[in-house]
């Protein structure tokens, strides 16, 4: 999934001949703390609170503080993993999308991208959950695979982390089935350690329950 893939066009940009104040009223409307810049559908830069409270008067005009304008973007080819992690270091509500000549193509929020998030790990898809952890030797996707289909299960989303011993490593699966109870038994059998299992009634519900609250949090 990339970035051209989940782009919004709920937020407007700014246009350069914009003044402070309409970026203010736009930033309350819209629930985010940037708004994106654009000259002739060029993106600029990104304007925030700060920039406008700096300015002599909030009616300048934007295009008269262009220097201060934050140059953060990504283009339409990165991928979500690349999104999540400039939001992160950035720290910004939403990311402007560009393509290779500079051209404003729409943005995405916060919102729009755990929306691709829930898509990608397969959240709103039944089934359950499960963590094992194994020793970075005997790890093998094709093997952990191998087992879970022999099962009859199918894999939807497969995530890894680093244990607190840098020896092992945990691997946190979402199949498509909500009884995994054999597929239980087989790792007991080849003396794979199950962390934690969340099965539907008890990991379906609860997560769509907590994903909605936090939706709607989003929408406030």
């Amino acid at each position: 999934m990339k970035a051209e893939d989940i782009i919004t066009l709920e937020v407007p940009p700014l246009k350069i001949t914009d003044t402070g104040l309409k970026a203010l009223e736009w930033m309350e409307e819209f629930k985010v703390l940037e708004l994106p810049v654009v000259k002739q559908n060029v993106f600029v830069g990104l304007i925030n609170e700060n920039l406008v409270y700096d300015m002599p008067s909030p009616d300048d005009k934007i295009q008269n503080h262009l220097d201060n304008l934050e140059k953060i973007f990504v283009f339409n080819s990165q991928h979500v993993f690349d999104l999540i992690k400039v939001f992160v270091q950035k720290n910004v509500t939403l990311l402007p999308v560009i393509d290779e000549k500079g051209r404003y193509l729409g943005c995405i929020t916060q919102k729009s991208l755990l929306r691709s998030i829930a898509h990608l790990f397969s959240i709103n898809e039944q089934g359950a959950l499960f963590t094992v952890e194994m020793r970075n030797s005997d790890y093998s996707i094709t093997e952990l695979g191998r087992m879970i289909e022999s099962n009859n299960i199918k894999v939807l989303s497969l995530m890894t982390e680093k244990a607190s011993d840098s020896n092992f490593i945990r691997i946190t699966v979402k199949v498509n089935q909500p009884d995994i109870s054999r597929l239980l038994q087989t790792f007991y059998r080849f003396n794979i350690n199950v962390v934690a299992t969340y099965q539907e009634s008890e990991y379906e519900q609860d997560l769509k329950k907590r994903w909605d609250e936090f939706m709607r949090y989003l929408n406030i």
